[in-house]
Order: C-alpha cells, then sequence, then structure tokens
C-alpha cells in the first residue's frame, strides 16, 4: 500500500498547444494559452523548469505527446503532482456504451481514429504514473469525459487529508457539438476557458483562506465560463479517480516537515460525493427506512445483515501480519481494511444517530456490544486486537459526534453505559466506557498512532487521527461543516469527564482518555478551550444541565463538581506521551 505525505515533493506539467494542424482547420490562441499556462506554472507554483513539457503544434504530434506523457511513469515519484494542459481540438464518437471522447494531435486526419488520442487511453495510463495527484485541464470540446463522481456544493476538507488522498482530476472546456470559444476571452489573446483557468490560478479562484485547490478552481472556471456572454460551452468537471484533491497553494506550505503544524479545515466550492453508486443506494435506503416508524423491523434486519457480514469478515487471516516492529504501512493496510468492512456499520450509526427517533437508536446499541464481545472471545496477537479495539473506537467517535451535533446525551450516555465484561483485570465497572478507556490507554501507551510520520509528534496521536479520518465522511453524510471541530471536542471532553467520574468512584483516582482537548486546555483560554467551556457551562445550570438530567455523573450536581476540580488537576497535571 502507498503511504502519501502531507505535502509535494515535486511538480511536473505538460502544456499542449495546438494552432497550425497538419490536416485540421487552425486556431488561434491555442499556443498562447499553453504557453501561459507553462509560465503560470512556474512563476506563481514554483514548478521546476526542466519539469514544465511544452508541446507546440508539430511537437504535438500523437507520438510525441504520448511519448512525453508515458515518461512520467519513470520521472515520477509517489508524492508529486502533475498537470496536463491541452488546447487544440476535440472529437467525439458514438459507441455502444456512450460517447467517447478523443483529443486531436498536430498531425491527425479528420476521419481516422486511430491518428487520434482517445481520452480514456490518458486515464487508464494514469494508473501507471506514480504520482498521487493529476489533474487534467483541457480546452477542448468532447464528451465521454467519464467522470466517476457527482459534484455537491459547500462541504468542508481538511487540506492535509486532501493531501494524503490519491486523486486524478479533470476540467474539460465544453461538451460534443458546442463551438469552441476560441477569442474574446476575458484576457487579450487567449480563449474565454484558459482566460477564466488563468484568472483562476492567478488568485481568483482562492478560497477566502487562501486556499487554492484543483476543486476551487474547476468550481471557478465553470461559473464564469458557463455564464460568459461570448461562450457557448458548459465545462465539465469532476473526479476521474480517488478522493484526494490538487493543492495548488496553501497558506505555510513551505514548512512540511511541521508535523505539529494544524491541519486547516476550508469550504470547497465543489467537491465529489464519497461514495460510490452502491453507497448512495445504500445510503438512500438507510435514510428509507428511517423516515417513517413503519420501517423499524427493516431497520433492524438492515442493521443485522450488516453486523453478521462485517463479523464473517473480520477474521484475523484476512488483514496483514507482522512478526516484528509494526511499520507505518502493515498498519495503515490494516486500519483502511477494517474501516472497508466497517463502513456500512459506520454510515449506519452516523445517519441513526442524526436522524433516528430513541427507537431507532435502541436498535443499533447491538453493534457494539456484538463487536466487544468478538474481541474478547478470541486469543490473539497483539496487533490484530488492538486494531479491533480502534475499530470499535472509530466508530464510537463516528456515533457520538453524531449524536452532539444533535445535542443527544441521552443516547451518548446510554452507548457509554452498555455492560461488558472485556478484560481479564480485576475491575469493578462494567461498563462498555470503561473497556474503551482501557484500549484507548493500550493503543497509546504502546505508540502504536506514532509510527505514522504523520503523528510521530502529536501530543495526541490517536485522536488527531480520528479527527483528520472521521471529517470527510461525516461531512458528507450529516454536512456539519466548521462546527465539526466543536462536535468532536464536545465529544471527547464528555467521555473524558464520565470516564474520570468511573474512575474516582471505583478506583479513587482520576483518569481519562486524554485527546487534542489535554492541549488545547493547557494552552488556550476563553471560548477556544472546549474543557473549561463545558464545565462552566455545567456550573451555571446546576441540576438542570442535560448530561446531569440524562445520567451523567449518576445524575448528581455534587458528582459532577467533585469530578471536574479533580479532572482540571489531572490535566495539569499531564507528562505528554
Amino acid at each position: 500500500m502507498l503511504i502519501y505525505e502531507s505535502h509535494y515533493e515535486n511538480s511536473w506539467a505538460i502544456c499542449i498547444g495546438i494552432n497550425s494542424y497538419k490536416n485540421l482547420s487552425p486556431l488561434e490562441f491555442a499556443v498562447n494559452d499553453a504557453e501561459e499556462i507553462a509560465k503560470v506554472l512556474k512563476e506563481q507554483f514554483s514548478f521546476p523548469e526542466d519539469n514544465v513539457k511544452l508541446l507546440i503544434d508539430k511537437n504535438a504530434s500523437k507520438k510525441q505527446i504520448l511519448k512525453t506523457y508515458l515518461e512520467l511513469t519513470e520521472k515520477t515519484n509517489v508524492n508529486d503532482k502533475v498537470i496536463f494542459f491541452f488546447a487544440g481540438h476535440g472529437h467525439t464518437v458514438t459507441g455502444n456504451r456512450g460517447e467517447v471522447g478523443y483529443l486531436i494531435p498536430y498531425d491527425a486526419t479528420q476521419n481516422d481514429l486511430s491518428s487520434m488520442i482517445r481520452w480514456d487511453e490518458i486515464t487508464k495510463n494514469s494508473e501507471l504514473i506514480p504520482a498521487k495527484h493529476i489533474l487534467f485541464l483541457l480546452d477542448a470540446c468532447f464528451s465521454g469525459l467519464a467522470i466517476t463522481r457527482s459534484m455537491s456544493s459547500g462541504n468542508m476538507r481538511f487540506v492535509k487529508d486532501m493531501l494524503q488522498r490519491y486523486s486524478r482530476q479533470a476540467l474539460a472546456a465544453g461538451k460534443a457539438n458546442q463551438p469552441v470559444s476560441d477569442a474574446d476571452g476575458p484576457i487579450p489573446h487567449h480563449s474565454v476557458f484558459t482566460g477564466y483557468l488563468i484568472n483562476g490560478l492567478k488568485g481568483e479562484a482562492k478560497s477566502f483562506k487562501e486556499i487554492l485547490s484543483a476543486n476551487g478552481l474547476m468550481h471557478y472556471v465553470y461559473q464564469k465560463v458557463a455564464n460568459d456572454s461570448n461562450s457557448y460551452q458548459t465545462p465539465h468537471y469532476g473526479f476521474v479517480d480517488g478522493d484526494g484533491d490538487f493543492i495548488f497553494h496553501y497558506p505555510a506550505e513551505e514548512r512540511k516537515n511541521d508535523t505539529k503544524q494544524e491541519d486547516i479545515l476550508f469550504e470547497v466550492p465543489s467537491i465529489s460525493e464519497q461514495y460510490s453508486s452502491n453507497e448512495v443506494s445504500f445510503i438512500n435506503k438507510l435514510k428509507t427506512y428511517l423516515s417513517e416508524s413503519k420501517y423499524l423491523i427493516k431497520l433492524d434486519d438492515l442493521i443485522t445483515d450488516e453486523l453478521k457480514r462485517a463479523l464473517s469478515e473480520l477474521n484475523e487471516a484476512n488483514f496483514k501480519s507482522t512478526n516484528g516492529s509494526i511499520t507505518e504501512e502493515v498498519l495503515l493496510e490494516n486500519i483502511n481494511k477494517f474501516e472497508s468492512i466497517l463502513g456500512n456499520l459506520q454510515t449506519i450509526l452516523i445517519a441513526v444517530s442524526y436522524w433516528g427517533d430513541e427507537n431507532q437508536k435502541d436498535l443499533y446499541l447491538k453493534i457494539f456490544s456484538r463487536l466487544i464481545t468478538h474481541i474478547t472471545n478470541e486469543n490473539s496477537q497483539f496487533l490484530w486486537k488492538t486494531l479491533r479495539w480502534y475499530s470499535v473506537i472509530w466508530l464510537l467517535y463516528s456515533t457520538g459526534i453524531s449524536l452532539l451535533s444533535k445535542n443527544d446525551l441521552r443516547t451518548l450516555y446510554k452507548l457509554l453505559s452498555i455492560e461488558t465484561n472485556t478484560y481479564e483485570i480485576d475491575q469493578e465497572d462494567n461498563t462498555f466506557l470503561y473497556s474503551y478507556s482501557y484500549a484507548f490507554s493500550e493503543i497509546i501507551s504502546h505508540k502504536l498512532i506514532k509510527v505514522i510520520k504523520e503523528h510521530e509528534r502529536h501530543f495526541a496521536p490517536l485522536s488527531e487521527f480520528l479527527f483528520t479520518k472521521l471529517q470527510s465522511k461525516l461531512e458528507d453524510i450529516i454536512f456539519i461543516g466548521s462546527d465539526y471541530e466543536i462536535f468532536f471536542d464536545k465529544y471527547e471532553v464528555f467521555v473524558g469527564l464520565q470516564s474520570a467520574y468511573l474512575h474516582i468512584k471505583y478506583y479513587d483516582r482520576c483518569w481519562a482518555p486524554t485527546g487534542r482537548y489535554g492541549w488545547k486546555y493547557r494552552n488556550r483560554t476563553g471560548k477556544r478551550n472546549p474543557v473549561t467551556k463545558i464545565i462552566e457551562l455545567g456550573k451555571a445550570q446546576g441540576n438542570e444541565w442535560l448530561p446531569i438530567k440524562v445520567g451523567f455523573f449518576d445524575s448528581k450536581y455534587d458528582n459532577f463538581i467533585a469530578t471536574s476540580e479533580k479532572f482540571e488537576e489531572y490535566l495539569k497535571s499531564l507528562n505528554w506521551y
């Protein structure tokens, strides 16, 4: 499995412009367009001179374009980015399975398809190029772009998370049978499409946080070209493969080795849904079952079927083992496998937490009960058992954040209070929360997440890892935007306070699974400190405070006050791991 860094190592570009075709009608500004894009990439985004290949007119033959493109299979590395820009004619042919698009090189013949470059030949060959991000910018009109995901506006994403995901993205000037707007653009001597593309690259497509991403650029160009009075084109754009995002610029990107630097959450003007058609169908079915109480049995059946399937696949033989020290590659491969197997259960937990009523939420409690039982009924190696606990923690975070986005502390308390007996140790408390806290401690004490390069210097590595890991799925299902961090912190603080209470109650000592809120408590003041904010709210509302009314701290205000004092003392005394 390839491991992508949260920065780029190198930048590459192929810029193709054809005015004077050998056998076809000429264009006026395609060469200018290619030359200016190459210039902008070098001057604005520091693409190395030798890495930007410019193919103009007769040098843009079919053989030379494909040769230059396929040379990237040897030149690029996994953490590189690539721009493929083409300005010229396009062509579309209708086949048995739909429309097929072609780029027309300098030496193509009008009716000879073998002299053209089939678009999906370009995209399929991108699989051979190691670079994690490739962005295709096509100032040509043709169909058959084969966008695999639709677009939805207003999603929030983390910059580093997008940088660590594979992607192949494309933006084309127009569809088949649309006239090419090779003049009268917003910049003299450039086409409408490339004129707006240049303006976007020079800053107009940046977000308010000074982030310029491919999705932001594509959205900007689409809006401008589609609404330009001199344009008869409707650009089409999206993901060809993957779900990362080509990042042109973000603040402090030069500090690529600063692993303590906080990630930046930004609004993407337009981004793909993170689901396949099967996943979309599953989510729609789930929403139908949540819409009316008459579907309660069907919802129960859906949960049961998914749980049975997941438990059958959670077999140690299906995962990668290690005979020595745990490597980043093995760890991430196993984590991704767990999350793939449990993905539908995660979707159920998020959706039911957000839209479900009390009866529907009672149904999903068995997910955790069965997963916990599954973990403790087997003897297995450390990595396998610990990762199964990681998967339960990952699901609980997903659920807890979703519940708190609806202020549903009652279900959160009910979930944390599931009775279980999971560890062969002397324990008075038999709640799920105690076992969860113990598992959290095991992962931290063995420094499991610290083998991931991005988290090796973090104070709360498991928490930081989950903070980034969970955001995109939660955003796509329940759309909580910039409030995500607020609900994440609330979840961790409430779990921390209740865990501290149980440890004080049964063992006369204060301990809690400490996440990002720990360093925030020590380094931030006022509203930026979630611990103090929650404790002050509890003190102000007394016995009417919702957590106390639903069962936290055994529903006693005095217990909350005593716990909060010791909890703050505990946070002040921490020596960060």
